[in-house]
């Protein structure tokens, strides 16, 4: 009689029987699974990995394997196989924060934004106290570009842990984004308090001050940024040397901002922007083939620039050169055509050769890309006068021309009397010219006492004049534009500053008076009737 198997262990031979050559049976997987474990806390994480591996190919669906191997994943920064891992992960337990939370540091981490702010947004409804992912949620909102966000979750951050700095100053870079420089340097305040040696808030809040006109401070920010990064290979260090030679420019620190523009080279000898700037100091110094030397290394440098193109276009015109000045401004626009500034530089060089049609044609292509811009729109409306004027000047002479030919000819002149020789009178004396009257006999008079010299044409002090006049007239738009052009002259002039700041708040255009009365007190502390003003301007932002 056959003996009968029991039915129990006919289930374990057949599961058994199921296990495919190199497949793991799922007490190996288990045993797998322990080792990860161990390896992991011994921070050995490719080993732990691989253990983990070996449980998924048992168990494809092995929540722990998946959420342990995708955090490993991370770690390592293997980030799309850390989102694979945890996706899954996510699916089988939805509400599982570390699963959640590493997903979306992940997606963060691949510059998936709107996938990592959904996910972020998951954990906090799971668990709403989490200030370091408030921190990872702001910064998934700043890069989609929502600021406002950005900013609403920086601040429930730093309400939940109001003792880290990185946070201030992270929200305080938000605001310097944003031109709210104010806000941008409270924020690098408070980082610095509680991180005194933080350098790259010294960095940025020099930055911050540069923008507000506080170039004094701005300078000392940048050096302190210098001394705490002393290194070499720090990434900043050319910026930080060339925003200071900015700022000491400004405060009329020539030579010291040409060591600075020097040290930036040094630092980053393929700085564009310092080749640029040391360029523009040269040009107000008088030094034009110097500045054209580095306007040349500029494009070598860079040959993709616009801005460099057009830098160098100027250096050809103010030397002349004009066929290349033109051909510099062409290339500068073939490499950027909505770059509103390529075509003004070259209709404005188009006015001074006095071709106005093509100069405003340019303008008016600026005109189209940069709206708002008033002193493109004042240097197109010079161009259709100078048109209009042509246009009549033209008209005019062939009106003069067609007259001429229509007016009859003049009398001929009388025949004169022929005297017979055989007469002996004296011939009668010619008749004189009718001519004007001879001007009376000069008389010496005392010489008016000279008046005091009028500023040349075209000089900073003449477009301050001209911006004055035009306050008085209530042309505010126009005002602007040319005080503008006064303090791109020469912006160490105080009252420039403070008439261009109460154009702007006649036209409730606040922050920006704001800052133009900032920048006149930064010149005068002393400027009475500038704090004025920016007491009135500021009590309108406050509303």
């Amino acid at each position: 009689m056959r003996r009968k198997t029991p039915a129990i262990l006919v289930l374990v031979l057949c599961g058994l029987s199921l296990t495919l050559p190199g497949q793991m049976d799922r007490r190996s997987a288990a045993m797998s699974y322990e080792r990860g474990v161990r390896a992991e806390a011994a921070g050995k994480l490719d080993e732990a990995a691989e253990r983990y591996s070996e449980v998924l190919s048992a168990d494809p669906r092995s929540s722990g394997a998946l959420r342990r191997r995708g955090v490993i994943y991370y770690k390592l920064g293997k980030f799309q196989e850390a989102a694979t891992d945890l996706s899954l992960a996510a699916e089988l337990t939805p509400n599982d924060v570390e699963v959640l939370r590493y997903l979306g540091e992940s997606r963060l981490a691949l510059q998936q934004y709107p996938d990592a702010a959904a996910v972020l947004q998951r954990v906090l409804e799971v668990r709403p106290e989490g200030s370091a992912v408030y921190r990872s949620l702001a910064e998934a909102y700043a890069g989609m570009g929502n600021i406002p966000k950005a900013l609403n979750a920086y601040t429930e951050c730093i309400r939940l842990k109001i003792d880290n700095p990185e946070s201030y100053f992270e929200r305080g870079k938000l605001y310097a984004k944003a031109a709210k420089y104010r806000d941008a340097v409270e924020d690098y305040d408070r980082a610095i308090a509680l991180k005194p040696d933080y350098a790259d808030v010294y960095f940025e809040r020099g930055h911050a001050q540069g923008q507000l006109g506080y170039f004094e401070k701005a300078v000392a920010d940048f050096t302190r940024a210098l001394e705490l990064h002393p290194e070499a290979g720090w990434t900043d260090r050319a910026t930080a040397y060339m925003y200071r030679a900015a700022a000491r420019e400004t405060l009329g620190k020539n030579d010291d901002a040409l060591q600075d523009y020097a040290a930036s080279l040094k630092a980053n000898p393929q700085n564009a922007r310092a080749l640029l700037a040391r360029a523009d100091l040269m040009v107000r110094q008088g030094r034009p083939k110097e500045a054209l030397e580095d306007r040349n290394q500029a494009v070598e440098v860079d040959p993709t620039s616009a801005m460099a193109y057009i830098a160098r276009g100027g250096s050809y015109h103010s030397m002349g050169e004009h066929q290349k000045g033109l051909a510099d401004r062409t290339k500068a626009i073939d490499l950027d055509p909505n770059n509103a500034l390529g075509w003004y530089s070259r209709g404005s060089a188009y006015y001074l050769l006095k071709d106005y049609a093509a100069a405003l044609a340019d303008l008016e292509t600026a005109e189209r890309l940069d709206p708002s811009n008033t002193e493109i729109h004042d240097v197109a409306a010079k161009a259709r006068r100078e048109l209009a004027a042509d246009k009549e000047a033209k008209a005019a002479a062939l009106r003069a021309s067609a007259t001429a030919a229509e007016a009859p000819p003049p009398p001929a002149p009388a025949p004169v009397a022929k005297v017979p020789p055989t007469l002996a009178a004296v011939p009668p004396a010619p008749a004189e010219p009718k001519l004007q009257p001879a001007a009376p006999a000069p008389v010496a008079i005392r010489p008016p006492t000279p008046a005091p010299a009028a500023a040349p044409a075209g000089s900073a002090e003449s477009h301050h004049a001209a911006g004055r006049a035009l306050l008085q007239a209530s042309k505010f738009r126009e005002a602007i534009s040319e005080l503008t052009l006064a303090l791109e002259m020469n912006p160490k002039l105080p009252l420039a500053w403070n008439a261009r700041g109460y154009a702007y708040m006649r036209l409730a255009e606040w922050e920006k008076a704001v800052a133009d009365f900032d920048r006149a007190l930064s010149l005068n502390p002393n400027y009475a009737n500038a704090q004025q003003n920016r007491n009135a301007a500021s009590g309108h932002l406050k509303k």
